[in-house]
């Protein structure tokens, strides 16, 4: 999930702002008092005058920003937002629909359509449950239907209502992506970027799905066409491994304070032992994606720039023992001991998200030493190069 400082960097349409206002790179924020009704402007730590107010006011419309609360009924927010939905079903249809029974199955092929990418994530990270599809009305009389999804088992179909408040979050945050991003919503006019704040997205879900979600809100927020930004407040270990910048928020004498924290590791250390979150073997890290774990920093540093190159379809993590242990172990021996040291931690992991050790090309005695300990089914490979 992606963690920008305030400082915004926008391209500025058809002198629809002004560039010598606001320069190219620039921070905005407001200030409340109780002694005003109003908020006080600032821009590039200078106080505004109420005139320039308007011009600030003209940017902020091309960002959407929405605030999700912890507390909220997933399947009451979808609710909320069915109209967008409805308004494109109907909009594509009117014209291509002569009779009532084409009309209807036009709805229908379009909706298919709408959801296709949401309903291929749903089943990815869902397997279990089956298929999806909106429910969309079956005559002119269901015309004013109350949106909603059916999510299929077998020959069953069950409404979204009866599902289990995890699948409810995850449905909820992927029709808000369709809404806000989606190009068919085209009633956004020249809003250029949203902005999503959400409490604790973790709330209600199991394991698997909050790997899910905590990778899922990386990615769409990571996609350059999204234009997207999510900012969430968490107590999960794995909503901090897939987030980009980390901020640690302490009260001390009744006062917050805010503190960024670099190093990704040390701060799921503090978390820990503050008790905001738990504490997770570093094997265990990214449970979603291979572990590549090499014998150094400059072999992670090939590694990585290879994968660059290469792109593969699933995110790959490079690491090495300094990093995921304590500075004084190295590789060779080092390495090898801290695989043998965690064998059970290690074949914990998802069988499609597997550690696997990268040794020189003369190691192959050590491969076997290593294999050996392992059963075919584990998720370990030892991969031997000469790189």
């Amino acid at each position: 999930m992606r963690w920008r400082e305030m400082s915004l960097r926008c391209q500025l349409f058809n002198g629809l702002l002004n560039k010598e206002f606001l320069g190219s790179n620039f921070t905005i924020w407001k200030e409340w008092k109780p002694s005003k009704d109003y908020p006080i402007y600032y821009l590039n730590n200078r106080k505004l005058d109420r005139e320039e107010y308007y011009k600030i006011d003209q940017f902020l419309q091309l960002i959407k920003f929405r605030y999700i609360p912890n507390r909220v009924l997933p399947i009451d927010l979808i609710k909320n937002e069915h109209r967008e939905l409805r308004d494109v079903l109907i909009d594509r249809i009117s014209k291509r629909a002569k009779e009532d029974q084409e009309a209807f199955q036009a709805i229908q092929d379009v909706s298919l359509q709408i959801i296709s990418e949401l309903s291929q994530r749903f089943k990815n990270a869902c397997p279990g449950v089956g298929s999806i599809r909106l429910a969309t009305p079956l005559s002119w009389r269901d015309m004013a239907f109350a949106f909603g999804y059916r999510i299929s088992s077998g020959n069953v179909e069950i409404e979204d209502i009866y599902q289990g408040s995890g699948i409810q979050s995850l449905l909820m945050l992927e029709t808000l992506l369709l809404i806000d991003q989606h190009p068919r919503f085209k009633r956004f006019g020249w809003r250029q970027a949203t902005i999503w704040a959400i409490e604790e997205p973790e709330s209600s879900l199991h394991s698997s799905l909050e790997a899910y979600v905590a990778q899922y809100l990386s990615t769409i927020s990571s996609h350059d066409g999204n234009r997207l930004q999510v900012i969430a407040t968490t107590h999960s270990d794995l909503m901090v491994q897939y987030s980009d910048d980390l901020i640690v928020s302490e009260i001390s004498n009744g006062q917050s304070s805010f503190k960024k924290v670099d190093d990704k590791k040390q701060g799921l250390d503090i978390l820990s032992k503050a008790g905001i979150s738990r504490w997770v073997h570093p094997i265990l890290h990214f449970p979603l994606d291979p572990l590549i774990l090499v014998d150094g920093k400059y072999d992670q540093a090939f590694w990585e720039e290879a994968f660059r190159f290469i792109k593969p379809k699933k995110e790959v993590r490079v690491t090495y023992l300094e990093e995921i242990s304590s500075p004084d172990r190295t590789g060779g021996s080092d390495l090898l001991n801290y695989i043998k040291e965690n064998v059970q931690v290690i074949k914990s992991r998802r069988s499609d998200a597997p550690v696997i050790l990268v040794l020189d090309w003369d190691a192959s005695n050590k491969k076997t030493e290593i294999e050996r300990r392992f059963s075919a089914g584990d998720p370990f490979k030892v991969l031997l190069t000469s790189a």
